[in-house]
């Protein structure tokens, strides 16, 4: 892979004292810097590892001191102290007029196809017959399903983010000691340049994504009897993901969606303010039944993250499902509205 800038270096500029004269630099996550010449800050200004950097005569020499330093990478398996890894699928050019017109196109639909997806694989599923069962290695299929479920996620996230142009660097892989966790997108965005609305869609485009798939799943479920119980919990297991995401739990979806609905910077820090402060909660209650209802409302985006415990439930659920189906050998059973 060509050189890419990590997403914890930064460049900028100085002046030395009593000269105007512009300097440059890259700096690391540690915070240290080493000075480079203007031509290789442009270089890295479009280090998207798409293709080689433009650098002066001593290229590899700086190529060599960079990814030493921490700020650039030429591998797509990156790796912190921790353990915690992440690989590179797919690095995203900087620019492509045709990719985000292509891209606006299709996320100017995108909410009604997730939800015209999703409702059709539930008709299809409940006016389909349950079958007995199937005999795929459910364990692997589930797995990838979890992975693949991400990466609509992300898909949504990286269609809505070319189609308002934000800077999208990369598609990638989340590891823990090499054992690949969930899927990732890198991205830069500059709230100035987009509105409320597209704010909106940019963040949420995440949600449709994963109920293309879990309809996707339905689908499959209804009309190919092999993988018809698997299929389901796959679906069910989306479903999950999914709710886990709008959860307005601190940094989540869910979270930065209902702050750009009541227009706030963050909902969850204007809870902690006052469920954490007691002072400020016994002031808001006693300013009358507004007030109340509002101190409600916080207490519940702030304790949100406790009905996390509906994911495992949800998704213990379509097991016992699966395993009934699969080991009771139930007949074949059509569900009528009639």
């Amino acid at each position: 892979m060509h050189p890419i800038l990590r997403d914890d270096a930064s460049l900028g500029t100085f002046h030395n004292q009593g000269s105007e004269e512009m300097h440059y630099y890259a700096k690391n996550a540690a915070g240290n810097r080493i000075e480079i010449d203007h031509q290789t800050l442009e270089a890295l200004l479009h280090a998207d590892g798409t293709h080689p950097l433009n650098l002066p005569d001593n290229g590899e020499a700086i190529i060599s001191e960079l990814k030493n330093k921490g700020i650039i990478q030429t591998s797509r398996l990156s790796r912190d102290d921790s353990g915690d890894s992440s690989f590179i699928l797919i690095p995203f050019r900087e620019h492509s007029p045709k990719r985000n017109k292509i891209c606006k196109l299709i996320n100017a639909v995108f909410p009604s196809v997730s939800i015209l997806t999703f409702a059709l694989g539930i008709y299809c599923k409940v006016t389909s017959p349950l079958p007995k069962g199937d005999d795929s290695n459910v364990f692997i299929l589930l797995i990838s399903a979890y992975l693949l479920s991400t990466a609509f996620h992300e898909l949504g996230h990286i269609i809505a983010g070319f189609a308002y142009g934000y800077r999208m660097t990369e598609l990638g892989v989340r590891l823990y000691h090499y054992v690949p966790l969930t899927v990732y997108v890198g991205y830069e965005d500059d709230m100035t340049n987009t509105t409320k609305k597209e704010q909106l869609q940019f963040t949420l485009a995440g949600a449709e994504g994963e109920l293309v798939f879990a309809g996707i799943a339905l689908l499959i479920s209804a009309l190919y009897a092999p993988l018809s119980c698997t299929a389901f919990v796959v679906a069910l297991m989306t479903l999950g993901i999914m709710i886990f995401n709008l959860i307005p739990m601190e940094t989540s979806d869910g979270e930065e969606a209902l702050s750009l609905l009541l227009n706030v910077p963050s909902i969850y820090s204007i809870a902690d303010e006052y469920v954490t402060n007691k002072d400020n909660g016994k002031k808001l209650a006693h300013s009358g039944a507004k007030g109340f209802l509002r101190l409600c409302f916080l207490k519940f985006v702030y304790h949100a993250d406790k009905l996390l415990w509906l994911l495992p439930l949800l998704f213990i659920a379509g097991v016992i499902v699966y395993l009934t189906v699969l080991f009771l050998g139930a007949d074949s059973v059509t569900i009528s509205w009639n």
